[in-house]
């Protein structure tokens, strides 16, 4: 059972998420909800017993069949608002290197066609809408842990 609590219009999510470099390390791989006009980086909630790391490897390989080793890049404490929910999410932030080939279109995953997925290149990034917009800083810069925290989205 995935760690979310909800409790009239509040949300809360227990998630995890992936920054996956290509193997040069030019591209990083994010992903879009059809119907939204921003990208987030792959992953997803953590089960009940679960451990962030383990949520992770389970993640990205559920949806993109892709073994990688991951590190713990930071934490992000995200509000926001839908049109159902008052949102809040803790989100672990993961790292890895992807050793296979970095395609050079949009695809979908294994769990179906609401996401789409999109190597992008490191160069391009502040060209891209994503949430957390902190993200972008972080891609560029070899740091060893993040914190930070987002309202509104």
């Amino acid at each position: 059972m995935d760690i979310k609590l909800i409790d009239g219009e509040d949300r809360f999510a227990y998630r995890v998420s992936a920054l996956i470099y290509n193997k040069d390390l030019t591209k990083v791989l994010l992903f879009n909800v059809e119907g939204r006009d921003w990208y987030m980086l792959p992953g997803g909630k953590v089960k009940i017993g679960e451990t962030g790391a383990e949520a992770i490897k389970r993640e990205i390989l559920e949806e993109l069949h892709y073994y990688i080793d991951f590190s713990l890049l930071g934490v992000s404490e995200e509000f926001g608002n839908s049109t159902k929910y008052n949102n809040h999410q803790i989100n672990l932030m993961f790292k890895g290197v992807f050793d296979g080939e970095a395609v050079d279109y949009d695809f979908h995953g294994f769990e179906g066609d609401w996401a789409t997925y999109k190597w992008v290149n490191v160069s391009d990034i502040n060209d891209y809408e994503i949430f957390p917009n902190q993200i972008k800083e972080v891609v560029n810069n070899d740091t060893d842990f993040v914190h930070f925290v987002t309202k509104n989205k």
